[in-house]
């Protein structure tokens, strides 16, 4: 184990990292902050100023609304004239929230004048609805206009008070420019100072040793390994990758020998296995060739067809049924492909049954049933025989009295079902166990096809395609659920 104590490396760079980065963000942050608050307070400032244009503008459209009342008598002109006066008295309270004591105290007079227009305006409305001589009421208009101007003059005064202060703030933002200048000037000497800093002693005590070791790596890499170690006085992760480094290339010479070594033993034991490999070849293709001089297919098929042809000029016709029935078996059992259609292999079942039929007479009875949509579906080879033939032999055949056979090939969206069930004697529950694991007795090859068929079908399809059931004395069920959305090879 490395001591952590040693990997210091990784924390001195991590140090200068974080050094640099927060000079910047702390650098940056200020700026940011700066910029914000004086564009913050610029907007202030123009927005003030908009309010104080739009407070002159209200005030003369005020005077109009009450005037075009006194002429007119239409209540909407009261009603736009009492909107817009808590709309002027809502701007002036919100100019007066200011540090800037000048302003406030402006702020504070021109409300005041707005109440005393609003006092006048209030006594001419009513002074209309009284039904005053308008002698009078334009008396009362007249110093009504006259608080006007002094509120539209006060306004302007405002305004150059306004304008006093954005010169003040623009001067503020002059000096804040400089000095965040002065700072950013600042940072950026002291971030250079530290990477150059930090660059020659990188270089010093990082590059230097790094750059011996990459030598000597690509001598390794050529296939050189009597090289000369060198020696790193250090306590970092480079120290520990050099000493690393160096024992890795004795363990691999040591290696090398060792493999060289094993090679030599595994050369001369394939050597060996080549060897029996071609013995058991020529065994096999001894055998092979014995096995074919005891049955010829080809002898076998024209030995068929000729008693075939026997039987037709003799017209014996259930032989010659039976020799066709036997022939297309013969051929189906002999084909080199893995893969047929559900016709084909439900014609050989059903050649197989006719044998049986003739061999047995009414012994027993057999029900062989398909749809015909499924004719053309593809499915494994020589599945279904194995269970028919172990129904009849080890189920039908020891039964006495007469015994009944079921086939069905039905097709079910997805998939085909297969059934085939028998009234015959049955199985135990232990034997059927075994059958469904795989382990039945190979000495007398009982339920080995059996076992193979559900070994190919479980492999081809990926699960467990098949389920049997048997009681004894009662018969057996074998049911296969052939899968059509998988395309098999």
């Amino acid at each position: 184990m490395f001591n952590k104590k040693k990997l210091n490396l990784m924390y001195k760079l991590l140090k200068y990292f974080f050094i640099v980065i927060f000079l910047m963000v702390l650098a940056n942050s200020f700026s940011i902050y700066k910029l914000k608050d004086i564009y913050n307070n610029f907007y202030l400032t123009l927005q003030n100023m908009s309010r104080i244009h739009s407070v002159s503008l209200k005030v003369d459209s005020l005077c109009q609304d009450v005037t075009a009342y006194l002429y007119d008598g239409n209540t909407d002109y009261i009603k736009n004239y009492e909107q817009k006066s808590r709309e002027i008295i809502k701007i002036v309270d919100e100019l007066k929230v200011t540090d800037n004591v000048k302003i406030y105290y402006k702020c504070k007079d021109i409300k005041n004048m707005l109440q005393s227009f609003n006092q006048t305006s209030i006594e001419n409305i009513k002074q209309y609805q009284n039904k005053v001589p308008k002698i009078f009421i334009n008396d009362s208009m007249y110093y009504l206009i006259r608080i006007k101007e002094y509120i539209m003059s006060e306004c302007k005064n405002l305004l150059v008070l306004q304008l006093m202060e954005t010169q003040n703030q623009y001067v503020e933002i002059g000096n804040n420019i400089t000095l965040g200048e002065n700072i950013m000037y600042m940072v950026i000497l002291i971030i250079t100072g530290l990477c150059i800093l930090f660059a020659i002693r990188f270089s010093r005590n990082i590059s230097q040793p790094i750059h011996l070791l990459v030598k000597r790596l690509e001598m390794v890499s050529k296939g050189y390994f009597d090289i000369e170690p060198f020696e790193y006085k250090g306590n970092n992760e480079i120290a520990i990758l050099i000493k690393s480094f160096s024992l890795m290339v004795v363990k691999i010479k040591d290696l090398i020998e060792q493999i060289i070594e094993k090679a030599n033993v595994e050369n001369q034991l394939k050597q060996q296995e080549i060897k029996n490999l071609e013995m058991t070849s020529l065994l096999n293709k001894t055998e092979l060739d014995l096995l074919q001089s005891q049955i010829n297919p080809h002898f076998l098929f024209n030995t068929l067809n000729s008693i075939s042809a026997l039987a037709d000029i003799e017209q014996a016709y259930e032989t010659k049924k039976m020799c066709e029935k036997l022939s297309w078996i013969l051929r189906y059992n002999l084909k080199s492909s893995t893969i047929v259609n559900v016709k084909d292999e439900y014609k050989t079942i059903s050649s197989y049954l006719y044998i049986q039929k003739i061999r047995f007479g009414s012994k027993f009875t057999f029900s062989l049933t398909k749809d015909e949509s499924i004719d053309n579906f593809k499915m494994p080879s020589m599945v279904l025989q194995p269970f028919v033939e172990n129904a009849i032999k080890h189920g039908l055949e020891p039964k006495k009295g007469k015994g009944n056979l079921n086939i069905s090939i039905i097709d079910k969206e997805k998939n085909i079902f297969i059934s085939i069930e028998d009234d015959g004697v049955g199985m135990s529950e232990s034997k059927l166990e075994q059958i469904l694991n795989y382990e039945s007795d190979s000495s007398n090859k009982e339920g080995i096809g059996v076992c193979n068929v559900l070994r190919r079908l479980e492999i081809i399809y990926g699960k467990k395609v098949v389920t049997m059931q048997s009681l004894l004395q009662k018969g057996t069920k074998v049911s296969m659920v052939i899968p059509k959305n998988v395309e098999i090879v």
